[in-house]
């Protein structure tokens, strides 16, 4: 993805004083006109006038319609100023006649016309010893053969340009120049000399007050900043220029599209293409609107990006082939290099790798032939990753090689790919240590972006999940090495990253350090979201519900949601410090991950799911510590297969269930079954698709289920685990309420009659919930517990009150939202407060400050959500991490309410024994563990349908 750069030929010459009125008048007329007939009509009319102060009044208005982005209206202008001029043998007219064609043509993408029409304005400029004209002419020569990719032609230019400008003490056209250098030096993977000329052209233009070109040269630092991975100066930068022209005196609607364009970069080089789509939209307008061909060129190649990150390959392709014929028409070299680039890439996603080569090696020659060794590496890199795909790993590390020996300092994008390439490469050929060497390099550079990600929680997650890879070729590598602890060291560096950033940093809500104007933003856009979420809900809730109003509604509330989305990430970028501290990872000590389990009994599984196989690891403290790996011959598309035909079964209440759940058993527990002799205790990590299987629902040779012999709880990762477990947000606050917190049966608009089968989204009453919380209520007494039912079980009940709470426990509808999970919610009573809407939302959550030791969400699949690679489940459970809490007890699936309530009942009858005796060896997972085979005991509850949908996360003790 390449950002747009932004030369400086609007900022030529311009008028040095206002003219007569009258000549002011008639330079507007003159401008504005539809036709030449119609101004030489004016020019007869008007003959006393015509003088070179007309001429340079006439300039003025060209210039004027060109940076408002008018360029076919403002070449007209120049054009018949050129005309004019020579009516009257102004030389210098002429010449500004055509330097401002030359600039429209710029803009209009005539790059061989702009070329000779300011060729001939230097010339010009020379023949009448204008020193200044000559200066400026240089350097738009240099701009524009910056723009053809020509950057030793375009350096000699510009360098001649400054000497000039210098000596005449022209500090207005140094400090543009230096804007282009820093340019050129960025393309030619000079990077410290570009931000050199950056600085030095932004200092100057602060000094002369000129706020046009200070916001262009922001906008070049940013893109370096982004070109060189760092996403979060990159933002800030962004979102400061387009502030900046849209608060100008005559906004820049080129500037504005540009901006636009460079955040929608950003968001997708974070892998967050339904972000980057709206920014894209607004951009792609103006360049419509604007007719900017190489703008709408710019657009189509971020469009193929987005659709490609969201697996539609074919609508990529055409968006690039566009982009293509454009920049061909155009002749942009480098333009045309990145669309064979970007064409290759979607190739290979589709699995055509021959046509993928095809265009990758035409773009090596393209970016070769303009000298951008930055673009030329990263082709080269792609090359050596299809090379491999092809099987022919000795040339594929040559070519990565290559790559590596191409690609500018501080370029780390093909330094990550080419490294893992590598990598694949020497290990495929035997060549082990040199093997691991190219992965840990690829992971380092992996994790040099860690401190410059923009955005919030979810965002830089999405970040890392097409990264995993590398970490789990590490992780292949040294089990097969027998080097275990390092193995799992690096299985660990893989996982829970965004989450143990905010376990290890204060969580303080972002809504204190917030100007008032962004206060004022944020409530805005939760209150008209909050205000959709209504009304789409009542629509579904009538009897009959109108289609096309819910779709509507749907479109509407998917607007502000990226809204809020991007005003997240904007505060994260503009506010560096409310963001979570991103420190180095600590190094996995073994000792102390031991040190966790909680007895001699207990073990820690953890899976890498890979493409081919999948490991599992074994850690147990008995007489020592002792941990063990074994390979499983199932790749990650077999396992989500045969875990999801599982998962439809249970759903279902099939009675065909246990051949399934044998087989799974066999598959991915029986091989460490040896490791397990004695276990009475699990604590799982699992991966990829393994986070939707239900563990407890596994049956051993002799049919027991593997909850009927060990407690389990789940975990993102030992690392995060330990971080949960020493976390000590979870002490009783100053302001302690009690123990219980518990909210039941809310009270919704529109009700219909029947009862629910589920706790599902459906806004039925659900009197099983109202009985369980009361008597939970009950259970820990009047004076340590506080329950709300019915109208008062409120959304405002959790955000003021639950931060004061031992234990929170909420039994209502959940509702999961596969297709961004932060949004998905459990159901709450019809609100009384503006600006909220009954559904207390995951990404709300995230926002709490709790210290509860325990959160129970007793409704359909609050423990579902988007298995985010690395990351976990990234849904309800997971902002209820993030919020503080270390253990939750959430469902896998849509529970029956009935069930629910008794099995309910049972585990807090047991956690409440267990919080009278804290010597007791009963641990939390243990109390779930009692509540389910109680249940399970019951005939009519005996299929795991009924038992098994509800689980413990995070801490089990």
């Amino acid at each position: 993805m390449i950002p747009f750069v932004l030369p400086l030929l609007l900022l030529w010459f311009q008028a040095d004083a206002p003219a007569p009125a009258r000549i002011q008048a008639l330079a507007v007329q003159l401008a504005t006109a539809k036709s030449d007939a119609e101004r030489d009509a004016l020019v007869a009319a008007n003959r006393p006038l015509i003088t070179p102060e007309l001429d340079r009044a006439l300039e003025a208005q060209g210039d004027s319609l060109k940076n408002r982005g008018s360029y076919s209206a403002a070449l007209s202008a120049y054009a018949y100023l050129k005309k004019l001029a020579e009516s009257i043998n102004d030389g210098s007219g002429v010449a500004g006649g055509l330097r401002g064609g030359g600039a429209a043509n710029f803009y209009l993408g005539n790059y061989d016309i702009a070329t000779r029409s300011i060729e001939q304005a230097l010339a010009l400029r020379r023949q009448l010893n204008d020193q200044a004209g000559i200066g400026q002419a240089l350097g738009a020569l240099g701009a524009i053969h910056f723009t053809l990719a020509n950057y030793q032609s375009a350096l000699q230019y510009s360098l001649e340009s400054m000497d000039l400008r210098s000596t005449l003490g022209d500090r207005h056209g140094v400090s543009e120049i230096l804007n282009n250098l820093g340019l050129i030096y960025a393309n030619l993977g000079e990077y410290d000399r570009a931000l050199d000329a950056y600085r030095q052209s932004i200092a100057i233009k602060t000094e002369l007050k000129d706020l046009d070109g200070t916001l262009s040269t922001y906008s070049n630092m940013a893109n370096l900043y982004f070109d060189t991975g760092n996403y979060r100066l990159a933002l800030e930068y962004y979102e400061h220029v387009l502030d900046g022209w849209r608060k100008s005196v005559e906004p820049d609607r080129d500037g504005i599209a540009k901006a636009l364009h460079n955040i929608a970069g950003v968001h997708l080089a974070q892998r967050n293409p339904e972000l980057a789509l709206d920014y894209l939209q607004k951009s792609l307008k103006i360049h419509q609107e604007l007719e900017d061909k190489a703008g709408l060129a710019e657009s189509y190649i971020y469009l193929a990006d987005a659709a490609d990150q969201m697996g539609n390959h074919a609508s990529a392709l055409r968006y690039e082939f566009q982009a293509l014929d454009i920049r061909k028409q155009l002749k942009l070299p480098a333009g045309i290099g990145i669309c064979y680039d970007d064409i290759g890439t979607t190739y290979q996603a589709m699995g055509d790798l021959a046509k993928a080569l095809e265009y990758y090696r035409a773009a090596v020659d393209q970016f070769h032939a303009v000298g951008n060794k930055a673009w030329e590496s990263m082709a080269l890199a792609h090359i050596a990753s299809v090379t491999l795909a092809r099987n022919d790993p000795r040339q594929a590390l040559s070519i990565a090689a290559q790559a590596l020996a191409t690609a500018p300092d501080g370029y780390g994008d093909t330094v990550r790919v080419a490294h893992h390439t590598a990598g694949q490469a020497e290990s495929a050929l035997g060549h082990f240590d040199e093997a691991a060497a190219h992965f840990r390099q690829s992971i380092d550079s992996i994790e040099a972006v860690r401190d410059a990600l923009a955005g919030g929680e979810e965002e830089r997650a999405r970040y890392f999940e097409d990264k995993v890879e590398t970490y789990a070729s590490m992780v292949g590598l040294q089990v097969d090495r027998g080097r275990l602890e390092s193995a799992l060291a690096f299985a660990e560096r893989a996982r829970g990253r965004v989450l143990l950033d905010i376990l290890s940093s204060a969580h303080q809500p972002v809504t204190k350090s917030l100007t008032p104007a962004e206060r004022d933003q944020e409530r805005r856009l939760n209150v008209e979201l909050a205000s959709w979420n209504s009304q789409l809900a009542r629509e579904r809730e009538r009897p009959r519900p109108d289609r096309l109003r819910i779709a509507a509604f749907e479109a509407s509330r998917e607007t502000v949601r990226h809204g809020i989305e991007a005003f997240q990430t904007r505060v994260d970028a503009i506010h560096p410090e409310l963001a979570v501290q991103r420190g180095r990872l600590p190094s996995f000590d073994l000792d102390k991950a031991g040190a966790l389990l909680a007895t001699p009994r207990s073990a820690f599984l953890e899976y890498v799911v890979g493409e081919k196989r999948t490991l599992l690891f074994v850690l147990r403290r008995q007489d020592r510590l002792r941990l063990t790996a074994h390979v499983i011959p199932i790749g990650e598309e077999a396992l989500r297969r045969r875990v999801a035909a599982f998962r439809r079964k249970i759903d279902a209440r099939a009675l065909d269930f246990r051949d399934d759940a044998r087989q799974l058993y066999d598959a991915i527990i029986a091989p460490a079954r040896a490791d397990l002799t004695g276990v009475d205790n699990l604590t799982l990590m699992p991966d990829a698709g393994l986070w939707d299987l239900p563990f407890q629902a596994l049956l051993d040779p002799s049919r027991r289920y593997l909850l009927e012999q060990v407690s389990i709880s789940y975990a993102p990762s030992i690392t995060v685990l330990g971080q949960m477990m020493q976390s000590a947000r979870n002490a009783a606050p100053a302001d302690y309420a009690g123990t219980l917190l518990a909210l039941g049966n809310p009270r919704m608009s529109n009700q219909p009659a029947p009862r629910p089968a589920t706790r599902g989204a459906s806004p039925a009453p659900l009197p099983e919930a109202e009985r369980e919380v009361r008597m939970l209520g009950q259970l820990y007494g009047p004076r340590e517990s506080r329950v709300y039912t019915g109208p008062e079980a409120r959304e405002t009940r959790i955000k003021q009150e639950a931060g004061r709470f031992r234990i929170i426990h909420i039994a209502t509808h959940g509702y999961l939202d596969n297709s961004s999970p932060m949004y998905s919610y459990v159901r709450l009573a019809e609100p009384r407060e503006a600006g909220e809407d009954g559904f207390l939302e995951a990404r709300e959550i995230s926002n709490l400050d709790l210290r509860a030791s325990l959160t129970v969400l007793s409704a359909c699949e609050t423990g579902r959500g988007r298995v985010g690679a690395g990351e976990g489940v990234i849904g309800l459970a997971w902002a209820l991490f993030v919020a503080g809490s270390p253990s939750s007890v959430v469902s896998q699936w849509k529970v029956d309410s009935a069930s629910t309530a008794n099995l309910m009942l049972e585990f807090h009858k047991g956690y409440r024994e267990k919080l009278r005796a804290p010597s007791s060896p009963l641990t939390t997972a243990g109390v779930l563990r009692q509540a389910s085979l109680t249940l399970m005991r019951d005939a009519q509850y005996a299929h795991p349908f009924y038992w098994a949908g509800f689980v413990l996360l995070g801490d089990g003790r």
